[in-house]
């Protein structure tokens, strides 16, 4: 599995992940209009432009203030989703119970994601910027939660 080599490619990495995510959450209202968790996923899909843009401020910073572009051993497989998630259902009838089980894993793996990044560097304001990233990862994760008992389980 291949491994990134810096930060900057963790980075790029991410901010793609955060284009995905946004094209997934729109994807979901569509499949989903009409239904109350249709606004929940056009919100989500607003937020991830807004993770992409903080990446990209990021990214910039680090060019402005030279900070090196520090070696990395992480491996991509721990940003990649389980196999049984990532493949769509063959019938609609789950199509809501994969969509939510999908979110909450992109969520999951994008607050890892955002920690190890955080992890990584030695500036203060960028690790307090990546720490809020992952803090609303995790919020995202627990409102698709309560989402997924509303609509999946009633």
């Amino acid at each position: 599995m291949a491994t990134f080599q810096t930060v900057e490619e963790l980075l790029d990495f991410a901010m793609q992940l955060e284009e995905q995510d946004h094209a997934f959450y729109r994807q979901c209202a569509d499949k989903l209009t009409g239904q109350p968790a249709a606004a929940v996923f056009e919100e989500l899909a607003q937020d991830e432009d807004c993770h992409f843009n903080t990446l990209e401020d990021i990214k910039q910073q680090r060019r402005k203030l030279d900070i090196p572009n520090k070696k990395t051993t992480r491996k991509l497989q721990h940003y990649m989703l389980e196999e049984d998630l990532a493949r769509i259902p063959d019938d609609s009838e789950n199509d809501a119970d994969w969509i939510f089980r999908l979110a909450i894993a992109k969520e999951k793996m994008a607050f890892q994601l955002y920690t190890d990044l955080m992890n990584e560097t030695s500036h203060k304001e960028m690790a307090q910027t990546l720490r809020g990233l992952a803090q609303q990862e995790t919020e995202h994760k627990i409102i698709l939660e309560q989402q997924y008992k509303i609509h999946c389980r009633q």
